[in-house]
């Protein structure tokens, strides 16, 4: 059961900046933190600039329409060091998004089935091991796909600021790729009462595709890694992701398929009831009759 928790814990923390895409090469590495974004006017109109370009590298209103997606392939996790570093295969992986910010991913292990869900709205996430349903930690309950943030990010209506963040001289993609960045910082109350509130976004500098997405929250940051774009339904999606947290590789994740608004059951998200308490024992009354009558 120790083995269990190890891994639990280790899903948990991966899943908090999960998405629907999959591993990034081996080789690619993340770029070094870049310096303090500048101010004024200029970065914000750089900024703004840098996200429609990207939501159209992502297929423009097709992305902002998007309502649901699903997409199965397989995985694998690495535990931190403290749990041994362990490789756990996850053979079989559905990955189910819907808006607003709702996610859940369920796979298969040589532990069993796990089962990671984020309700959104404010209600807590929660994972499922081996039968047991914990909750995950408070970061990961407002975290959703990178997609997503680009959605957020250009709604007239998601109270953030997107101001353009300089790239250092010399970072770029495994491929050479030039990239530069924006950061999306909400400005709503609840980022203001503590909750997570940011994310930096580096985009190729010629196409606008995401590459990097970096979240900050609760004082941590988990990068996820994209690669291996495919036009599905005339959105363009990443199929390959690869998630780290503290310069640690946690999660990668490679999709075969991909499908765009297919019906999901709206309580698939919703955590599970815990299972019916036995009746009560009778208390008082008569005693029971005799075998055979009185």
């Amino acid at each position: 059961m120790k083995i269990h928790a190890a891994v639990g814990a280790a899903l948990a923390l991966s899943f908090a900046a999960l998405a629907f895409a999959a591993p990034a090469t081996a080789q690619e590495t993340a770029p070094p933190p870049p310096p303090p974004p500048p101010a004024g006017e200029a970065a914000t109109e750089e900024g703004r600039a840098l996200l429609e370009r990207a939501v159209k590298a992502h297929g423009g209103e097709a992305l902002l329409k998007l309502k649901t997606l699903k997409a199965v392939g397989k995985g694998e996790l690495t535990t931190p060091e403290a749990q041994g570093g362990l490789k756990v295969p996850l053979d079989v992986v559905t990955l189910t998004a819907a808006a607003p910010g709702r996610t859940r991913l369920d796979a298969e292990t040589v532990f069993g089935p796990v089962t990671f869900a984020v309700p959104g709205k404010g209600v807590p996430a929660w994972y499922s091991l081996a039968g047991s349903v914990s909750d995950l930690p408070g970061t990961a309950a407002t975290l959703t796909d990178p997609l997503a943030v680009l959605r957020a990010a250009a709604s007239p209506s998601a109270g953030v600021t997107v101001r353009a963040f300089p790239v250092e001289t010399g970072v770029t993609t495994p491929e050479g790729v030039a990239l530069k960045a924006f950061e999306v910082t909400d400005t709503t109350a609840a980022s203001a009462a503590g909750k997570p509130g940011k994310a930096r976004v580096y985009v190729e500098a010629e196409t606008g595709r995401m590459r990097r997405v970096d979240i900050q929250a609760g004082g941590a940051e988990t990068v996820t890694l994209l690669s291996a774009y495919r036009t599905v339904g005339g959105v363009v999606v990443p199929t390959a992701l690869q998630l780290r947290q503290k310069d640690r590789e946690g999660l990668s994740l490679t999709f075969a398929t991909v499908e765009l608004d297919v019906a999901v059951d709206e309580k698939a998200f919703d955590r599970p009831a815990p299972p019916a308490s036995a009746p009560a024992a009778t208390t008082g009354g008569a005693p029971p009759a005799a075998p055979g009558g009185a």
